[in-house]
């Protein structure tokens, strides 16, 4: 089993050198009960249900590489960067750096992005999803070049590079995590190209999601077994059922959501729909 720790939320009602304390403590919490990789969001305002729009947020890669100096052992990666955020190869430039100061811990996150309103303050070009899906191929075929040690020369509708020298180099089993929801495209490139298939959707479509994601890896003749699957949860931990249900319903509250139609007021970009489990006695 592979387990992964991601922290969504950096809003404590603390300075931002204090909340950053916070999150290194988050960080050596998961290091210490065995998590597998700590995961940050890549975005410049928390998401609708988690802060408000002008709560704390990191920047991902700036966070991560202090993360690579004050952890031990845990994977460090995005979930996931934007292709619309970033060229190729300064993502992987900067990765690159995070896996030599993290001593091999760092990894590549990516998916096509999708919060039109931070694109829009932030000066970024989120673009119909049809050309994000294009950046996403793109920038999957440079990192795999990349990664390779023989990038040579790319020239493609979004992208270029011309036999860029990666030092630090990206080592070649750094891994590559695609996450999204999409049966065809992104699963598709992430059985094209990807280690990692990190799944968004409802928890009632998991199972054909799976096997979506199956399909599409018999399509490039590829074992589905060597692309690691995972699916993104909120887990509400309690001492008892019930109490987990409080704290969840809290939370929906907060979110100003109904705890019996969670996604019912938001428009289906903003959508969040993430397994509720509840951890009880």
């Amino acid at each position: 089993m592979f387990l992964g720790y991601q922290i969504p939320d950096f809003e404590y009602g603390t300075s931002p050198q204090d909340t950053f304390g916070l999150v290194v403590a988050q960080a050596h919490e998961a290091e210490s009960a065995g998590f597998d990789c700590l995961y940050v969001m890549d975005h410049f305002y928390p998401l609708p249900l988690i802060g408000p729009i002008d709560g704390t947020m990191f920047e991902s890669q700036t966070l991560l590489s202090a993360l690579a100096a004050t952890t031990s052992n845990i994977g460090l990666s995005p979930l996931v960067s934007s292709v619309t955020y970033r060229n190729p190869t300064l993502l992987a430039k900067s990765t690159a750096t995070i896996d030599a100061i993290s001593g091999g811990r760092g990894g590549f996150g990516l998916g096509t992005g999708w919060f039109e309103r931070e694109h829009r303050d932030f000066g970024f070009d989120l673009g119909r999803l049809s050309d994000r899906y294009e950046k996403l191929s793109e920038t999957l075929q440079i990192l795999r070049a990349l990664i390779s040690g023989d990038p040579g020369v790319f020239s493609g509708r979004w992208f270029r590079c011309d036999r860029p020298i990666m030092n630090p180099p990206l080592r070649s089993d750094i891994p590559v995590l695609v996450g999204g929801g999409g049966e065809l495209r992104t699963f598709g490139l992430a059985a094209r190209y990807a280690d990692h298939l990190n799944i968004l959707c409802d928890a009632a479509v998991i199972t054909r999601k799976v096997s979506a994601a199956e399909a599409r890896c018999a399509e490039v003749d590829r074992d589905p077994a060597t692309l690691l699957t995972s699916y993104t949860a909120y887990l509400f931990t309690a001492d008892s059922d019930r109490e987990a249900q409080v704290v969840h319903e809290a939370f929906m509250l907060a979110a100003a959501v109904s705890p019996q139609q969670p996604w019912a007021d938001i428009s289906s970009e903003l959508r969040l729909p993430w397994l509720i489990s509840y951890w009880g006695e």
